[in-house]
């Protein structure tokens, strides 16, 4: 994957999120690597009518609920993805905070796509298996969106 990259000096703001895509269905929140691959599932799923808002979370301590949540209120559906595992992980975590702030605004529970809980495998195709990737995510969203 490439981006842009500047050749001046610049620097990425603390505990600002940033909104990488628009999107009026569904809110899918990541960090790092990860957004790659949400802004992957976010063109397939618009292909199909569904249109994603992608939020880099940039940073997760401080995190910037306030922007995730303006999100979440308006789409009323939330994909959490974290390429880690699922059992205590940022994600797990995040999905939390947005359960907690935006309960009553939330049609459905706060979806999470995660690395397999399986040990990380050293063959190239299974490890892209195991981590977070594009099918998961759009699987995500059609099941937090009911377009199953």
């Amino acid at each position: 994957m490439t981006a842009d990259v500047p050749e001046d000096s610049y620097s990425i703001p603390i505990g600002q999120a940033k909104v990488i895509r628009q999107g009026d269905d569904c809110t899918i929140v990541s960090f790092g690597r990860a957004v790659h691959f949400c802004t992957e599932a976010a063109e397939t799923l618009a292909s199909d009518g569904i249109q994603c808002e992608v939020i880099d979370g940039r940073s997760i301590k401080p995190l910037d609920i306030e922007t995730i949540a303006s999100s979440v209120r308006r789409t009323n559906c939330c994909v959490v993805v974290d390429q880690s595992w699922p059992f205590a992980s940022i994600g797990s975590e995040v999905a939390a905070e947005i359960h907690r702030v935006c309960f009553d605004d939330l049609d459905n529970h706060v979806h999470r796509v995660h690395s397999d809980d399986v040990p990380a495998p050293y063959a190239w195709n299974l490890e892209q298996e195991m981590l977070p990737n594009a099918r998961k995510i759009c699987e995500a969203v059609r099941s937090v969106t009911y377009n199953v």
